[in-house]
């Protein structure tokens, strides 16, 4: 599974509609770790956060993010 970019990630958050503090509990992170993934200054590593992270983002196809298809975001 591809790492998802900065950009994938806040665009999953923002059309859920939720904070970075929300977003870190669903994904079980801190908020410090999403704003840092948003940023650009590290990227989610464990594949339970990953596919968290897909899980999230597959509940909202119609304001999916580039790339990221049913089964997780695509290889470039």
């Amino acid at each position: 599974m591809k790492i998802p970019t900065k950009e994938h990630i806040r665009a999953t958050r923002k059309a859920l509609k939720e904070t970075q503090r929300e977003f870190g509990e669903r994904l079980g992170v801190d908020p410090i770790t999403i704003s840092r993934w948003e940023r650009g200054e590290s990227s989610p590593k464990s594949r339970i956060v990953l596919a968290a992270l897909v899980e999230a983002a597959a509940m909202i196809p119609h304001i999916r993010p580039a790339g990221l298809t049913e089964k997780g975001f695509e290889k470039k």
